[in-house]
């Protein structure tokens, strides 16, 4: 996870995931944990290793910690779980 987004491959393909756009970076604090949450949630929800699903976790872990960090805090800036279901599901 970078500024410029997260980079996913397999031995048949690649493809950079872009971070969502925000006003402003204002805490770090968690960042990787926050992405992780959401790369997980959405893996929970629909565990398969195939590219596209794989690539659909990572835009949510994107979104979770994107909205993180534009908080001050550990935790004021994560989405719940009404925002992340009318996002992505």
């Amino acid at each position: 996870m970078r500024k410029e987004g997260v980079i996913i491959l397999n031995t048949d393909f690649s493809e950079l995931i872009k971070p969502i756009e925000m006003a402003e970076v204002v805490d770090t604090t968690v960042a990787g944990d926050a992405f992780s949450a959401g790369f997980f949630y959405g893996f929970i929800r629909n565990t398969s290793y195939e590219f596209e699903n794989l690539k659909h976790n990572l835009k949510i872990g994107n979104f979770v910690v994107g909205k993180c960090i534009q908080k001050l805090g550990a935790r004021n800036g994560i989405p719940n779980i009404d925002k992340l279901i009318l996002e992505f599901f």
